[in-house]
């Protein structure tokens, strides 16, 4: 059994983020007894991560090598260029599988129609996809995975940068991620408590902001961390407070309950799709400081009960279950018959079809 393997970014970022496992990752359950990766950002071909790497410049070379690994099925991570690539360039008999993670309509192309079945990580990023194109396949939902054994390791690892008593705050610094209301929060809770900000970005307005709020102090901005050492800052922060605008899935939320760490977040879809007031603690109005900050208060004083839910919730997503899960839809998905053509004015036209899509909702954003 042979996969082809589509990322969504080059190998080389999921290493910086330390992310070690990538064939465990792309070859569930080691199903596939070959996993090839094809991509244009590829630059390290060869044998790596226990798979074979190619380097594909144009969408004639990736057919070609397509027809020369002749795989059983072709997964595409991401709704947008690398399911355009698998989805605009189709061997028959070669099934295409999608995986959408993001409700970001910039990141959902409409040439997505032409997958032979989607993966979702929630129902709100299923909807997403069935609002923003024409598909009419069948749909799986799959989560992402926590693996139980990172998470029992290092945890008694000191990092000297860690304040006695801190919320955590994971995320890239956009307004996706509402740290703003978090700071604006900050000044109506125990001042002995300050806030780790991991993630990239730019912290600028975010400094700015806790300046005025006479904060700064108390606001620590550190850069992303390797998945490895996470679970410390699971295990000695307060909380984790990530209250969300809008999110895919948010694997952080599973993370801090599986290590146990209290989890604050946003009464949101798809959040509240797994967090709910047994396992966490919702914000109604993720714009409500003052909401936000009665919402920390309580959670620092409270006892463990919903810590202990969440942990047994978080079980769900061990990377075992998720792995079994994902192998039983590439078994239906190989075994089905049915298979979507693409022809050369489809892709034509699809590939137009994007573009255009692409320009209005950048240009609807700018407006908005």
């Amino acid at each position: 059994m042979k996969l082809v393997v589509i990322p969504s970014e080059p190998l080389e970022e999921y290493e910086k983020k330390g992310l070690d496992k990538l064939k465990q990752y792309y070859n569930p359950s080691a199903f596939f007894d070959e996993v090839h990766v094809l991509s244009p950002w590829e630059t390290k071909v060869g044998f790596h991560h226990g798979m074979h790497i190619h380097e594909v410049n144009s969408w004639s070379e990736y057919r070609k090598k397509l027809k020369e690994i002749s795989p059983d099925v072709v997964r595409a991570y991401g709704g947008y260029w690398a399911s355009q690539l698998a989805c605009l360039n189709k061997v028959d008999g070669i099934p295409v599988v999608c995986s959408v993670h993001d409700t970001n309509k910039l990141l959902i192309y409409k040439s997505l129609k032409y997958a032979d079945h989607i993966i979702c990580m929630t129902n709100v990023v299923r909807n997403s996809v069935s609002n923003l194109t024409s598909f009419d396949g069948g749909y799986s939902i799959l989560p992402n995975r926590v693996d139980f054994t990172t998470v029992e390791s290092n945890v008694d690892e000191f990092l000297e940068n860690l304040p006695e008593k801190y919320l955590l705050h994971i995320g890239r610094k956009t307004s996706q991620k509402n740290l703003d209301t978090v700071i604006k929060a900050l000044p109506k809770i125990d001042p002995d408590v300050k806030v780790v900000a991991l993630g990239n970005g730019d912290c600028s307005p975010y400094k700015a902001l806790a300046e005025q709020y006479g904060v700064s102090e108390r606001v620590l901005f550190e850069p992303s961390v390797k998945n490895s050492q996470l679970p410390i800052y699971y295990k000695k922060a307060l909380a984790l407070v990530v209250p969300s605008r809008w999110e895919g899935f948010g694997i952080i939320f599973i993370e801090a309950l599986a290590n146990k760490c209290k989890v604050i977040s946003s009464d949101l879809a798809p959040m509240n799709e797994f967090l709910n007031d047994s396992n966490s603690y919702l914000l109604r109005d993720v714009n409500n400081d003052s909401e936000l900050a009665e919402l920390i208060t309580f959670a620092i004083s409270d006892d463990q009960s919903k810590v202990k839910q969440g942990f047994e919730d978080s079980k769900q997503f061990e990377r075992k279950e998720v792995d079994q899960k994902e192998v039983e839809i590439y078994k239906k998905i190989i075994e089905s018959k049915e298979r979507k053509n693409v022809n050369s004015v489809q892709r034509v036209v699809s590939f137009c079809s994007d573009s255009i899509f692409r320009l209005y909702r950048k240009v609807e954003n700018k407006i908005l």
